[in-house]
């Protein structure tokens, strides 16, 4: 019994010492991963994440930290390398690096079997990662401000560091040293491959390649293929031509080493950037930043994986990397973590899986710069005073301070600046041309030429009718050439082209019909009105009245842009259907063939009597003297189906080659190439299909001797009236036709000088209008029509200009940099139009469908990119399936569609007062009571917050008209920006009906 109940003490005693040791042991194992397993260490003890927005947190110092950056930092490419042990059946034992995805603006990773990078994506990070990450900045090697001079110095430089602070033994360093110089496959050329830095520059051209898809992570060596450094030296100019000049790149090294005891982290930013191309990383892109995290084991699946992709996507973030390039202290970088933690948003669990799930880029404008901590909320502020689409509406805004559209208080005080501000530009303005993409200004000169010589010879031909041959083809192209070349040589904005318009043509009727009631002479009255037109407008810009254009808003410029795109519409189909009246489709094809057709030669030298030949050809029968008759002398079959198909070709090319801009078919060179050839392509391919075809498809018909018309002189005599009556007639017509020049040159310059446009070289409204004065006058002298800037043709000129940003990050949209101004692009083709006359045979291979078709795709593009086309589609989707549009979540639905209502309603009356005749002479007066009832009616009906979202809110009239000097409107923008920058409620609500802008 003793022996038992010792026993049974004894073995207490032992369970008590086997508890006691386990929780020693517990202890130690603890105490051991917190001081040396940095990544564990995360799942064993409590994180404490500091998200305040208080000044004296973390907010506080990032923000003393990057307001003390002098120099912008540069862009950082990240690319992440993983560790791979393989092992095979023979017992050799291999390790090398193989890249596993890039990072620049988003995550592309290497798939396809190592033949190719994913497309972009948004990089998805988990909660754990970025605890691992601040906890490897935290207790991990930190080496700011290394200097090393090659990828050897800086594995010395590691493996030293981490000796000295016994993070690793003697064995380890060397194993470490081992792994670092194992090879590295990087994917260059579509696939993953490694060159030795000796084979590279001794001349021994073998490469290794990786098939990332076997699970062995085997190694197969293509012995027989070579990699030409020839090939490697264009990949890599093609990769760097696509980066910003500046950019560096920062490595992740990541991998699993069942060798080691515990991780190992290291963080190294070089003092300066250095090459370590080809080892790393896979392109010649200097080096700044490295980042090294082994582990013996991964404490859950893609650990490392998911770590190296929430560092890179850290290095993408522009607070962090503007902190982790100019910080002293690890502290500030996991405060930089923090930070970032704030500004995450979290997805429910399960509603994405983070290693197959891949977000495509968002490009949203209404989406806030970065800033350091959460927004700061203020309670007293009214949510339905804040709109998000705020600052893509404040152009009417900054129009009205800006310097160029002042008013002086002195006479020509406008003219003047105007000339000062253009002239500094006028010689670039030139070389500009040749600059940056040659085929782009090369295209936009062919493009311009086509549309202007269309324009021209499409309203000759319906001057020459509705004018009684007055003027016509031939006065329209010499108009055409001397308005062009003048107006592109001297004016403000020569991205303008001259035309004649649907209105013009309408007043010029309007004119006809007046002389002709008086029993006058056209020209010479009209003459007189074109005088009185020039003193007006000379008038109208002595007093600076140009400033009244801050008035126009998107309302006005919409309602005139739509009408001048319908007419463009209307015009083109017009003309088609001219041609289906000149060759009509037979339905009853037996009477064609019943009536052929016949020849009479009664009267001519070759017979003296009535004699008929059957089937003959009508040019021969009229070459001969006879006069053929019979309906197969007119029939030519498919000619108008024909006609359709080619100006229906001509669209739909040019259509598909300026969306291809914007797609993700072929290069960017060749997407660029088609997209500025767009119309010369589309009138290539029609025309050659034409001529494949064979048909006898009509031709412009171009004047083939330079005379009038009529028979008389270029110059007209304004002398012979003997009354008073006719002058003060001229002088009240006059009127209403300077309003109609006028606002038409005042919204088109108007539209191509908004702020979207990025224009840099200013514009000049008061030296158009003048300079427009002065061709009115010529064109009046010689008998020429009137030719004011065209909104469409203008728009596609600013169009084919427009240039774009070469370096983009991959999934990263190009951004417009601004319009390549410049003038030859309209001087040239306005020249070659002028030598028309001589290049007949060859203008005329280019059949008037094709033509057609270039007016009608013009008419269509100006109104596909308005919002007021936007918003009446909306009439037609359920509001489930609306698109979603910032202006749409500041407002109800009914709302938008009343505001909608009231421009159909305009658009309207605008339309019945042009095309009726007794009320067309008042269609300038239409165009102003448009603008009267946006800045009055409107008002009423709409709160301000919703104009201002949907239309932009135009300065008050007696601020426009107020003098002003330069430092009234410097000091002004100075306070305006103040308040944009600071995000307050108050400059929000400016300017208002109850602020003037001198207050701001």
């Amino acid at each position: 019994m003793s022996r038992s109940r010792l026993s049974s003490s004894d073995g207490e005693k032992n369970k008590k010492e086997l508890k006691v040791n386990k929780k020693i042991s517990i202890i130690e194992t603890y105490n051991n991963h917190e001081k040396y397993d940095l990544l564990k260490n995360v799942f064993l003890k409590s994180q404490n994440v500091f998200v305040g927005n208080q000044d004296d947190g973390f907010k506080g110092s990032l923000k003393n930290l990057i307001e003390n950056i002098k120099v912008p930092t540069p862009p950082i490419m990240s690319e992440l390398l993983l560790y791979k042990e393989i092992l095979y059946d023979s017992g050799d034992f291999e390790t090398l690096w193989y890249e596993s995805s890039r990072h620049i603006k988003y995550c592309q990773v290497v798939e396809g079997e190592g033949t190719r990078l994913s497309k972009p994506f948004i990089t998805l990070m988990n909660i754990q990662s970025l605890f691992q990450i601040r906890n490897c900045f935290k207790k991990g090697v930190i080496l700011l401000d290394s200097t090393v001079n090659s990828y050897k110095d800086l594995i010395d430089n590691v493996t030293n560091v981490c000796r000295q602070r016994n993070i690793i033994d003697d064995e380890e360093c060397t194993l470490l040293r081992s792994i670092f110089s194992a090879p590295k496959y990087h994917f260059v050329n579509n696939k993953l491959r490694y060159i030795d830095r000796d084979s590279r520059y001794s001349g021994n051209n073998e490469a290794k390649f990786i098939d990332s898809s076997d699970d062995d992570g085997s190694i197969k060596e293509e012995l027989d293929e070579r990699v030409s450094l020839k090939d490697d030296k264009e990949e890599d100019d093609r990769f760097m031509s696509k980066l910003q000049p500046n950019t560096e790149s920062s490595i992740i090294m990541c991998g699993v080493v069942r060798r080691l005891t515990h991780p190992v982290c290291i963080f190294v930013r070089l003092k300066t950037k250095t090459q370590f191309y080809p080892e790393i990383p896979s392109h010649p892109v200097p080096t700044r930043f490295v980042f090294i995290l082994l582990t013996p084991n991964e404490n859950y699946k893609h650990e490392l994986l998911y770590i190296g992709r929430t560092l890179c996507a850290l290095l993408a973030d522009d607070i962090f990397k503007n902190v982790v390039y100019n910080c002293t202290t690890n502290s500030i970088i996991c405060e930089a973590i923090d930070e970032f933690v704030s500004q995450i948003i979290s997805i429910p669990p399960k509603q994405l899986n983070i290693y197959n799930t891949r977000l495509d880029p968002i490009e949203d404008k209404s989406i806030e710069g970065r800033k350091i901590g959460i927004a700061a909320l203020n309670e007293e502020d009214d949510d339905n005073e804040i709109f998000e689409d705020y600052e893509n509406n404040m152009d009417n805004i900054d129009m009205s301070l800006d310097y160029q559209l002042i008013r002086t208080g002195k006479i020509f005080g406008g003219l003047v600046k105007d000339i000062k501000r253009k002239s500094p530009n006028f010689f670039s303005d030139f070389s500009d041309f040749f600059k940056g993409r040659f085929g782009q200004s090369l295209a936009s000169t062919f493009f311009i030429f086509f549309a202007a010589l269309t324009s021209a010879l499409t309203f000759g031909a319906v001057m020459e009718i509705a004018l009684n041959k007055e003027m016509a083809a031939i006065e329209n192209i010499l108009a055409c050439a001397i308005c062009g070349v003048i107006f592109g040589l001297l004016s403000g904005q020569p991205l303008n082209i001259l035309t004649a318009t649907g209105p013009t043509l309408a007043f010029e009727t309007i004119i006809f019909s007046f002389s002709k009631t008086h029993n006058w002479d056209f020209l010479p009255f009209r003459f007189w009105v074109g005088l009185s037109i020039a003193i007006y407008l000379t008038i109208f810009i002595a007093f600076d009245l140009c400033t009244l254009v801050s008035l126009i808003t998107r309302y006005t410029e919409e309602a005139f842009t739509i009408l001048i795109g319908i007419v463009f519409i209307l015009q083109a189909l017009k003309d088609l259907i001219a041609i289906g009246h000149s060759y009509p489709i037979q339905k009853n094809i037996h009477q064609i063939f019943e009536s052929p057709c016949l020849c009479n030669l009664t009267g001519t030298t070759l017979i003296h009597k009535l004699k008929k030949v059957k089937n003959f050809d009508p040019s021969s029968c009229l070459a001969i003297g006879g006069q053929p008759h019979g309906l197969m002398c007119d029939y030519k079959p498919d000619i108008f189906l024909f006609s359709i198909i080619l100006t229906s070709i001509t669209v739909f090319i040019a259509y598909l080659l300026t969306a291809l801009r914007h797609s993700n078919f072929f290069s960017s060179k060749i997407r660029q190439s088609l997209s500025d050839f767009n119309i010369v392509i589309a009138i290539t391919v029609s025309t050659i299909l034409s001529i494949v075809v064979g048909l006898d498809v009509p031709t412009l018909k171009i004047p083939e001797t330079f005379k009038p018309t009529k028979d008389r002189s270029w110059i007209i005599n304004p002398l012979i009236f003997d009354t008073y009556e006719t002058y003060l007639y001229a002088g009240l017509l006059g009127i209403c036709y300077s309003i109609l020049i006028m606002l038409d040159q005042q919204i088109t310059s108007a539209i191509i000088n908004k702020k979207d446009h990025l224009l840099r070289k200013g514009n000049g409204y008061h030296l158009d209008l003048i300079i427009v004065a002065v061709l009115i006058v010529i064109c009046a002298t010689f008998g020429l029509p009137f030719y004011i800037a065209n909104t469409v043709i203008s728009l596609m000129h600013v169009e084919s200009l427009k240039i774009y940003t070469t370096c983009n990050a991959p999934g990263e949209k190009a951004q417009l940099l601004g319009i390549k101004e410049q003038r030859l692009t309209s001087i040239i083709p306005h020249i070659i139009i002028g030598f028309s006359v001589s290049l007949t045979a060859i203008i005329k291979l280019v059949p008037l469908p094709v033509l057609i078709g270039v007016f009608l795709y013009m008419g269509i593009i100006s109104l596909s990119s308005l919002q007021f086309v936007q918003r009446l589609r909306l009439f037609f989707i359920p509001i489930k399936h609306q698109p979603d549009l910032p202006w749409l979540r500041n407002m109800p639905m009914y709302r938008v569609h009343l505001f909608t209502v009231t421009q159909i309603v305009c658009l309207t009356g605008l339309f019945l007062v042009k095309y009726n005749k007794t009320t067309s002479m008042i269609f300038p007066l239409m165009i102003v009571l448009i603008i009267i009832i946006r800045l009055t009616i409107l008002k009423v009906l709409f709160k301000e917050r919703e104009l201002l979202s949907l239309d932009g809110n135009p300065p008050k009239l007696k601020e426009i008209l107020q003098p002003k000097t330069a430092l009234d409107i410097i000091e002004e923008r100075m306070k305006y920006s103040m308040m944009k920058r600071s995000g307050s409620k108050d400059s929000l609500k400016l300017p208002n009906s109850n602020t003037n802008l001198n207050l701001l």
